[in-house]
């Protein structure tokens, strides 16, 4: 379990390979933004409670539970997130992104799992 982002940078995903498979919770993240992108996936910036932040990205989430949740979230309480830590190689450069599989409110028991 990571509860902040002041470990997760490249080079550790790096360095932990089998650490990209483990699932995460991240918990009480706040949603900055979130869109939609592609062919479904919603895109997220979330902030961790040092104030640091990540990149995430529900794959085939748009238009579920998840994706919903997700696309109201920014401004609003925080989400728990689980997922798993990869490297996004985009554009030429690399960074930690989390691939969302399920999200809830905080403070909440209902999650929106993909």
């Amino acid at each position: 379990m990571v509860d902040t982002f002041e470990y997760v940078s490249n080079q550790f995903i790096r360095r932990q390979g089998l650490f990209q498979q483990m699932p995460h919770a991240l918990p009480a993240q706040r949603i900055i933004d979130a869109r939609p992108l592609g062919a479904g996936h919603i895109k997220v910036r979330a902030a961790g409670s040092d104030g640091s932040k990540l990149q995430a990205i529900a794959f085939r989430a748009a238009n579920t539970p998840l994706g919903e949740a997700l696309l109201r979230a920014p401004g609003g309480p925080a989400m728990h997130l689980a997922g798993t830590l990869s490297l996004d190689h985009w554009g030429g450069s690399s960074r930690v992104q989390l691939r969302v599989v399920d999200a809830a409110a905080a403070g909440s028991h209902a999650s929106h799992r993909v």
